[in-house]
């Protein structure tokens, strides 16, 4: 029974797998400007101008959440899971633990990585064809700690 319940949830859990997504936000500013018009005539008019002046910037949101890349991965020996850094600057992470498990809840394997980069290498050549659960704690110099809800990835050889 208690295998079951822990089944649905990580199935629950897993249905956000593809909710957090990096995208640029393009910003626009506006200029408005008055000029003055004077006529020949015996009352000056001001006309007011409006000039608009779009200027775009990408401005890359960052990435909220972990993700596995390639997803599905098929016909490769390497999968990369990507983390994200509270201070955008992947040098304040002093450690990232990965623990994978297979769909049914149980424990496949768990990467220490010790010399974060803001993705973590796995080698899926000994993991057999199907769907994979991982949960990624990432561990900062100041000694706080972020863990990410679980995610899936899946491997079709």
């Amino acid at each position: 029974m208690k295998k079951i319940f822990f089944i649905i949830i990580l199935l629950i859990l897993s249905s956000f797998l593809f909710a957090d997504t990096p995208t640029d936000t393009p910003t626009a500013t506006e200029t408005l400007t008055a000029t003055e018009t004077p006529t020949f005539t015996n009352s000056p008019t001001i006309t007011p101008t409006a000039t608009i002046t779009p200027t775009f910037t990408n401005s890359p949101t960052p990435q909220a959440s972990v993700f596995a890349y390639p997803n599905p991965a098929a016909f490769r020996d390497n999968i990369f899971i990507a983390y994200p850094s509270k201070t955008g600057n992947a040098e304040d992470i002093k450690r990232v633990i990965i623990t994978i498990y297979s769909i049914n809840g149980d424990y496949v394997a768990q990467i220490v990585d010790d010399t974060p980069n803001g993705y973590t290498e796995f080698k899926i050549d000994k993991l057999a064809r199907g769907s994979y659960l991982y949960k990624v704690i990432v561990r900062y110099k100041d000694g706080t700690e972020e863990i990410y809800k679980y995610k899936k990835f899946a491997v079709i050889k």
